[in-house]
């Protein structure tokens, strides 16, 4: 075997054994000490090493034959191995391309799995029809694509050889259709990705490398194919001086002309020839295409069309299998397979016809064509004609079954009229030739009978626009989603039908002998007519209308031809025989009393022998190669004897492995059942005994990634020290044995009270006896239900294996069980051996659970796997579906060498994984100023920072393999580049922030972000600026340029006499070369910045206290004043430091609510809060805010590019730094020094050092030009309601005509889409109107009712009102309805909410938001598409207590589910992005959902949650809503929710009182607050009120993490999602609705006093009240979309009589009216209703009470 293999087989024979390599495909057998093995190992090969290593090839025919015959019989896994190595071989290596087409079972092999894999795939769908299940099978998809890929390219390449073994070929794999039941549909798949390829890749060999694109050169879609016929058009015209030489030229152009035959002779043996297109009865009456969604015809897509997909032919195989009977089901299909063969192989001809070198107005360009096509292609016989008459039958396939409103319909219809004009051509020279013009003459019968087959054709297409016509005009709605596709397909109808007339009158006047011999009499004077007063009438028009553009007058034209009776008659086929003759052909029909010839009956009869001879010929070409087939069979076979063993061992091989594989998969449910019964046990016994809102003594900030990651919400810190012993004082010698003695004693007291707690727990857990175990889980299932689903799932599998099977199923668990205990520490022990002997092993990786087909890509060796505190050295393999960390050393401190203690290191040092289902974004980042790490997040705000030691190679290597489809990333929308400045110049970021779309904040976040800042990695801390300057005065003045610091200098700058001192030093700097000088030492970012603003929290405590060798710092040198900090950054020549993102978002960094010992000052000031400025009123929550609107303040606005430039930009190196003072040390820049160059090992120490702790400047963005600055607040949106000023010019307006009425009841919900108004009354009827933010006459917008519909599931709704209009009730009798009912109903006792603007929201696919967003993470609040009419009603309220999806389009019902909510389902929430929903309920639990998003759902979906609803991959794939999280905490019945998808946190509020607040894509309790806790430190006149029990109404949460809570007795309260107590009011009322101001810092309420208040957010604090008495109490307040920039913000107020009342802002409405195309002088004071009236609708105008 190693002779034939290998080309220097002698040589190898005779060396030795140990000699051959270990990874070849022949290795050693060392089992019997002699001969060889052929290694099944040889696909674990890595792809990269695949013909790289010429040991790697195949060198001999004979060992290629046995490998394909192999392929077959091989195990599965195995076998889609082999095929995935061929391919890459193939692809990668041209010899072993051409070696495996010189063998002679290639193509039958894997012919044969391909069909072999159709019937699998079709066996499992026998009795279903859904086609997403079965391709959802990764093996059998898998070997499928792979299979397909490796014929085409192999075809492909014999194609493009263009010699007779390339025609051999072809006609070989067309011969294979007798060896297959199904051989007819993969003919059409493969000659369908055969085309496919030529198109894509050309059909000249290395055609790009030939004709290499030149520089600035744009490329063209097809670049390939077209090239490759510039070189035929060019060598033809040359004669071979040009291109190609004149016989490759000339074989390409035969190879074509094969293709075509042969498409022609597949599509006839069909049924599609040119009689059978006549047939109509079996073409379907539906209007819309069932399988494409096309208009009276098949639609495919524009451009290139796509190769015919496996799950149209699993579809019809399936389809087939349930009704063979059904003749409809097989024609439908072949025609699609028809269709898409004709348009591929016309594409593939088009530039070669018409070649765009030439010019297609000169004669000779058109004779050009006309001399490819008029010869004829004799290899399939001489029945086809010439070239021209094969193209016109394809071309008459598309235009009998395309789309008349595609792209592709008309592309036909001006193909097929220059195919036209070349057959009159013909046929005028054979006229010339033979002197004969009558019709149908020998010489011109093929051309002929085509020539009537156009006309004929056309008559049917004209007749197919004209309805087409009418429904686009009569009802576009119902086949439009709107008006520009409309519009468009409108347009290309036109067209098609100029296209059709002009060929019809060609023909009539170019051959006009064939239509008077065989149409009617009366067809023929139709006719006839038709175009005559066509014509007349368009010249007519044209003459009249000279002036107008030629659309309309050829419009009407076009119409009165659609209106002649010859396209609106003859529509009917009469049968003769098996032939459908059309009507209009003659027949013998009588008009006028002439009769007419029966020569139409006669030409019918020639095709339909033409097409009998054609398939004759075709089936005779092909014998030769399938007996050619049959005799190497038989020949390898040798005797029958051996052809029965190998179907006896087939079909035994088979039945065994299909047992095998029903009793893995039976156990594994088993184990799996009984693995999740025992999780849920274990939870429930949990859940039990310890409580779920436990109240944390300790918190730290939070480490996952929120969107901008900003750290706002903090967490619990379950591993809490005090740090008592690195208090300043005792580490100098101050009392420390008292302290250390007091100290030891609590511990040892705490110590003994959490064991004695422990015992206490414990011993309520354990339970003696099963029966007595009675868990209730809240919203969950009881333990005996758990145990009932387990026995029922074993009784089940019981059933499947019979008795028998079942009792060796059980006696094998009990070895299982016993097995299992032993399994994990085997394999980690010998993953730990092994990583001592074996380096590079990826063994460990197994003790996982791996997914169904994952398999290995690349491990990648001593990587760093770094965060804040650690940095971990170890093993990364990634595989297809996964990330796998194994450290290999100990695990370090990131910033120091020593390794972390045991009880810091907790399960570090253990084996990690990734599922790469989760990954959302990678990002290039720098370790050490080394561009070698990247840094990846995951969907459930998981980041990951890991640095390749390797370096970038190894980095670039990973991220390349990451993107490639190998690697399961179905979530992965992130920048293809790593390069910062490439990735800054593609973000539309900057286009955001300058139109004000997004905020000053969110700009330098992703500033950063692009730069390699990372929370990750404490050395590249994310850096933002000083902003403030005044910190002490009284009361902030921000409209004080004195209040602001000087945005174009750096720190060090901004103080003039300092800055000298730094010119001075920098100047002295004599003895160091230029590159090396520097202003200034220390650095405005660096890891001592960091731990200096953050040591009031974890982790940054700890690791300050690392930073100084186990100690705080001296107390004096402490962060303790904000205002001292600010002096010393101004004065200090060692202090040029800028601020951190926490500054602008957590106050809790200036609070040290862990107590920690700080220390005095050498003044005797302890160190505990910082100090903040006067006009913090010592708040720091007030802090945080003043410098937040600082921020965001117009001053900033203004100059914060400035800014940008010297940190990001172009001043931040080079010739502008030194202009500008902005210079630092050189080691702070990236690039300055390669570390791997230095020799010396200390002065290596010494720099890593340096760079490690004294800073390191980011990456520069922009590298020339200045930052673009920021566009006028006029030019751009700003909130409605912004401050006290904006307030006096707010006014409401009420249009007069609504939807509203007392019977529909009051306007419960508003939703504003982009430019409509969704309404929801109480009734549960969707009102919609039209709007627009622009003047309409005397309006400032635009606002008109739309239609009304009633919500289909409202009769299921516990809404009275609703149920009472489903009945039909009068409005007396709904109110008395809802009075008795409110008499009896008390929602607080029963827990069930009313329906209400809580019970409704609108939402869309998290899916679409990632497509449309770009990056998750970091995208802005603009980046998703606003809210449409395609979005989703999602709404609660109904008595199955279901959460109910509606399309907003139609109101169809898409979905109906409860999540497993044990009750009705109360109220729901949506996020900002409309994407993820969350519900509560009754049951006491809250459900986060996700809308339309399999990946995002499968990433987010707790282990717990699958289990208990009983989820499985293949229902949730299916499920538009599917349920991922289920959040605990409550006692009582859910009242109210809140949720900010961009700080991932769900707030919740129930009955008795409670508040929670968990994180919402992890599922994890945070911290509950209780409201009547407000009070007990708080000294008001209400404190003494007893609030116990008192409900939660409505709860509001801000971006910023500020929430506002009404209770049922009135009360406003507001906290931070930290828990913070802020304020509290008393409403004076029972608030219906609440709403934060978008982009403002307002909050707006409306309730039963009829009155809109407008708060201030961080004090509640009354602004403005506008009065609605006149409509009744407020249920729903709504506003404008900010993604409507720059138009201004609309609030919508939704009263009780109904109305929707608009309000707005007057000046910003002037201001937008001035600067817009609709310019109005309109007075805007208050007027009457009489005075403010419009053409539709009229208004009157509302006053704002303050």
């Amino acid at each position: 075997l190693v002779h034939l293999l290998l080309t220097d087989g002698i040589a190898r024979m005779n060396s030795s054994k140990e000699s051959l390599d270990s990874n070849g495909i022949v290795i050693a057998d060392t089992s019997l000490g002699s001969g060889y093995l052929l290694n099944e190992g040889w696909f674990d090969i890595p792809l990269a090493d695949i013909g790289n290593d010429t040991s790697q090839n195949f060198r001999c025919i004979h060992v290629i034959n046995f490998i394909f015959r192999l392929l077959r019989f091989f195990p599965d896994q195995e076998k889609e191995r082999w095929l995935f190595d061929l391919l890459a071989l193939v692809r990668m290596n041209k010899r072993s391309m051409h070696d495996i087409t010189l063998s002679n079972d290639w193509q039958h092999c894997i012919f044969h799995i391909i069909s072999e894999t159709i019937e699998s795939l079709s066996n499992q769908n026998g009795n279903s029809i859904d086609t997403k299940s079965s391709i959802h099978d990764a093996n059998l998809a898998t070997r499928f694509d792979l299979s397909l890929k490796l014929y085409s390219t192999l075809l492909a390449y014999c194609v493009r050889q263009c010699n007779v073994n390339s025609l051999n070929a072809i006609e070989h794999t067309l011969s294979l259709t007798n060896i297959c039941v199904n051989g007819e549909d993969v003919v059409g798949i493969i000659l369908s990705h055969l085309y496919a390829e030529l198109i894509e890749s050309g059909t000249v060999i290395d055609i790009l490398e030939k004709s290499p694109l030149e520089p600035g050169q744009p490329n063209e879609r097809n670049r390939a194919l077209k090239e490759s016929a510039r070189l035929v058009t060019r060598a033809v015209l040359s004669n071979g001086s040009d291109g190609l030489d004149l016989t490759s030229a000339i074989n390409q152009w035969k190879q074509l002309r094969h293709l075509i035959a042969i498409t022609v002779s597949v599509t006839t043996s069909s049924g599609f020839g040119l009689v059978q297109l006549f047939d109509y009865r079996l073409s379907g009456a539906s209007a819309v295409d069932t399988t494409s969604g096309g208009l009276h015809g098949i639609r495919l897509p524009e451009g290139q069309t796509p190769a015919i997909l496996s799950s149209e032919i699993i579809t019809e195989t399936a389809l087939d299998r349930r009704d063979k009977e059904n003749t409809s089901i097989k024609y439908c299909h072949r025609k699609r397979v028809c269709v898409v063969l004709a348009s591929q192989v016309l594409s593939l001809v088009d530039p070669f016809l018409f070649p765009d070198t030439l010019d297609a107005s000169k004669r000779h360009s058109q004779l050009y064509g006309l001399s490819l096509v008029q010869s004829k292609q004799p290899r399939l016989g001489l029945s086809q004609g010439p070239t021209l008459a094969s193209l016109i039958r394809l071309s008459l396939i598309l235009l009998s079954n395309l789309e008349p409103t595609s792209v592709k319909f008309l592309q036909c219809c001006s193909r097929l009229r220059c195919f036209l004009h070349w057959s009159l051509e013909l046929i005028r020279e054979s006229c010339v030739e033979s002197g004969f013009s009558v019709a149908f003459h020998n010489k011109t019968a093929v051309l002929d009978r085509c020539i009537l087959c156009i006309v004929l054709q056309c008559h049917r297409a004209l007749s197919r626009c004209s309805v087409v016509l009418l429904e686009i005009e009569s009802s576009p709605q119902k086949y439009f989603n709107d008006k520009d596709t409309q519009k468009k397909s409108y347009k290309r109808l036109l067209g098609a039908t100029k296209e059709l007339k002009e060929i019809v009158l060609s023909a009539f006047k170019g051959r006009n002998e064939v239509l008077r011999a065989s149409l009617s009499l009366q067809a023929y004077d139709v006719l006839e007519h038709g175009l005559e007063d066509t014509s007349m009438s368009n010249g007519q028009e044209m003459g009249s209308h000279s002036m107008h553009s030629n659309t309309t007058g050829g419009g009407k034209s076009l119409r009165a031809f659609l209106a002649t009776p010859w396209v609106t008659e003859f529509h009917d086929v009469d049968i003769v025989g098996d032939l459908a003759i059309p009507e209009q052909v003659a027949n013998g029909q009588v008009y006028l009393n002439r009769t007419s010839s029966n020569c139409g009956l006669l030409v019918m009869q020639d095709l339909s022998v033409e097409s009998q001879e054609i398939q004759s010929e075709y089936n005779q070409a092909l014998s030769l190669p399938f007996n050619k087939y049959l005799e190497d069979h038989k020949n390898w076979s040798d005797t029958d004897t051996i052809r029965d063993l190998e179907y006896e061992g087939y079909v035994v091989i088979k039945r065994l492995g299909e047992k095998y594989s029903q009793s893995v998969s039976e156990t594994k449910r088993s184990r799996a059942v009984r693995r999740n019964a025992a999780i849920s046990r274990l939870i429930s016994l949990e859940r039990r005994i310890l409580p779920w809102n436990d109240q944390a003594k300790h918190w730290m900030l939070g480490l996952h990634s929120v969107k901008l990651n900003r750290a706002i919400l903090l967490m619990r810190n379950k591993n809490f020290k005090t740090h008592e012993k690195a208090s300043y004082d005792l580490a100098l010698g101050k009392e420390r044995d008292r302290v250390s003695m007091e100290r030891d004693e609590r511990e040892q007291n705490l110590q003994e009270k959490n064991l004695a707690t422990m015992f206490k727990v414990a011993s309520k857990g354990i339970i003696h006896n099963n029966s007595d175990l009675d868990i209730h889980l809240t919203g969950g299932g009881s333990e005996s239900e758990i145990n009932n689903h387990v026995d029922g799932e074993q009784k089940s599998i019981e059933e499947k294996v019979g008795n028998r099977e079942a009792n060796q199923l059980k006696e094998s668990e009990k070895s299982v069980n016993t097995d299992l205990e032993r399994l994990h520490d085997e394999d980690h022990m010998s993953a730990k051996s092994e990583s001592t002997n074996n380096k590079g092993s990826y063994t460990w990786a197994k003790a996982f659970i791996w997914s169904e087909g994952e398999r290995v890509v690349h491990l990648f060796v001593a990587v760093d796997l770094v965060s804040l505190q650690t940095k971990k050295k170890g093993d990364l393999l990634l595989t297809t579906h996964g990330l796998y960390f194994r450290p290999i050393d100990e695990v370090t401190k990131e910033r120091e060498s020593e390794p972390i203690g045991q009880d810091d290191i907790g399960s570090l040092d253990m084996e990690r994984r990734w599922r790469l289902s989760k990954l959302t974004e990678v990002h290039g980042r720098r370790y050490m100023l080394r561009a070698q790490a990247l840094e990846l997040f995951f969907a459930d705000t998981e980041a990951l920072f890991v640095n390749f030691t390797d370096g970038k190679q190894a980095r670039d290597r990973f991220h390349s393999l990451l993107l490639r489809s190998v690697c399961k990333t179905p979530m992965l929308i992130s920048p293809k580049s790593l390069n910062p400045t490439t990735v800054f110049s593609k973000s539309t970021f900057t286009e955001l922030w300058q139109k004000r779309k997004i905020s000053n904040f969110e700009y330098l976040m992703n500033l950063n972000m692009m730069a390699g800042r990372t929370f990750k990695d404490i050395k590249q801390y994310p850096v933002f600026p000083w902003v403030i300057a005044d910190y002490t005065s009284e009361k902030l003045d921000l409209t004080d340029v004195k209040t602001f610091r000087d945005f174009s200098k750096p720190v060090g700058a901004l103080n003039k006499d300092r800055l000298s001192q730094f010119i001075h030093r920098y100047n002295e700097l004599d003895g160091f070369p230029d590159e090396e000088k520097f202003l200034y030492g220390s650095h405005y970012s660096s890891p001592g910045v960091v731990l200096y603003y953050l040591i009031r929290q974890e982790p940054f405590t700890s690791m300050s206290v690392d930073l100084q060798s186990g100690r705080f710092d001296c107390p004096d040198r402490l962060f303790y004043d904000v205002a001292s900090t600010w002096n010393g950054c101004l004065n200090s020549t060692s202090d040029v430091k800028e601020l951190i993102p926490e500054f602008f978002t957590c106050p809790e960094i200036f609070l040290n609510t862990n107590n920690f010992p700080l220390g005095e000052t050498q003044t005797k000031i302890k160190i505990n809060h910082v100090k903040l400025p006067p006009w913090a009123n010592n708040s720091p929550h007030e802090f945080v805010r003043l410098n937040r609107m600082a921020l965001e303040s117009e001053y900033v606005s203004n100059h914060l590019h400035e800014w940008i430039d010297l940190v990001f930009g172009y001043k931040q190196r080079g010739v502008e730094a030194m202009k500008s003072n902005n210079v630092f040390h050189y080691l702070s820049y990236e690039g300055s020094v390669d570390l791997d160059k230095i020799t010396s090992e200390n002065d290596r120490k010494a720099i890593e050092s340096h760079i490690q702790n004294f800073g390191q400047t980011p990456s520069q963005l922009l590298l020339r030009e200045p930052h673009p600055r920021r566009f006028s607040p006029e030019k751009c949106w700003k909130p409605l309601i912004r401050d006290s000023l904006s307030l006096k010019n707010v006014k409401c307006y009420t249009p007069a005509k609504q939807f509203g009425d007392t019977n529909r009841g009051s306007a419960m919900s508003i939703h504003v889409l982009s430019d409509h108004i969704i309404v929801i009354y109480s009734d549960l009827s969707l009102g919609t109107f039209k709007w627009s933010p622009y003047s309409n006459g005397n309006i400032p917008f635009t606002f008109r009712i739309d239609k009304i519909r009633p919500l289909s599931s409202r009769a299921n709704s516990t809404s009275l009102t609703a149920m009472n209009a489903s009945i039909h009730q009068s409005a007396h009798e709904i109110r008395d309805s809802l009075i008795n009912a409110e008499k009896k109903f008390n929602w607080q006792s029963s827990g069930i909410l009313d329906v209400g603007n809580w019970s409704f929201a609108i939402a869309q696919s998290s899916s679409q938001i990632r497509r449309n967003s770009g990056v998750i993470h970091r995208s802005s609040t603009e980046g998703f598409t606003p809210f449409d009419t395609s979005s989703m009603l999602i709404s609660c309220g109904y008595y199955d207590n279901s959460l109910k999806v509606h399309s907003l389009d139609g109101l169809r019902l898409r979905s109906c589910e409860n999540g497993g909510h044990q009750g009705p389902i109360n109220c729901i929430c949506v996020g900002e992005d409309g994407g993820i929903v969350v519900s509560g309920g009754q049951d006491a639990t809250c459900r986060v959902w996700v809308i339309n998003d399999n990946e995002m759902g499968a990433a987010l979906t707790d282990g717990y949650v699958q289990t208990a609803l009983g989820q499985s991959d293949v229902d949730s794939n299916h499920s538009i809503l599917k349920c991922c999280q289920i959040l605990w905490g409550h006692q009582s019945p859910i009242s109210c929710l809140a949720f900010s998808s961009d700080l991932d946190v769900v707030i919740s509020g129930s009955i008795n009182g409670t508040i929670c607040i968990h994180s919402g894509r992890r599922g994890k309790f945070v911290r509950s607050i209780n409201v009547r806790d407000y009070f007990s430190d708080v000294d008001t006149q209400d404190s003494g009120q007893n609030l116990h029990g008192v409900p939660v109404r409505k709860l509001v949460l801000d971006t910023y993490g500020t929430f506002v809570a009404h209770l049922e007795n009135g009360h406003l309260q507001s906290y931070t999602v930290n828990g913070f107590k802020l304020a509290c009011v008393d409403a004076g009322e029972k608030l219906n609705v609440m709403e934060i101001v978008p982009g403002g810092d307002m909050l707006v309420t409306g309730g039963e006093s009829c009155t809109v208040v407008v708060r201030s957010l961080h004090k509640l604090e009354m602004k403005c009240a506008l009065d609605l008495s006149n409509f009744g109490p407020i249920h729903c307040i709504a506003f404008s979309p900010p993604n409507l920039n720059p138009s201004p913000q609309f609030m919508f107020v939704g009263t009780e009589d109904g109305n929707v009342t608009l309000v707005c802002n007057i000046k910003e409405v002037q201001d937008n009216v001035a600067q817009g195309t609709d310019v109005h002088d309109i007075p805007y004071t208050n007027v009457s209703k009489e005075d403010m009236t419009s053409s539709t609708t009229s208004w009157w105008g509302g006053e704002s009470t303050f």
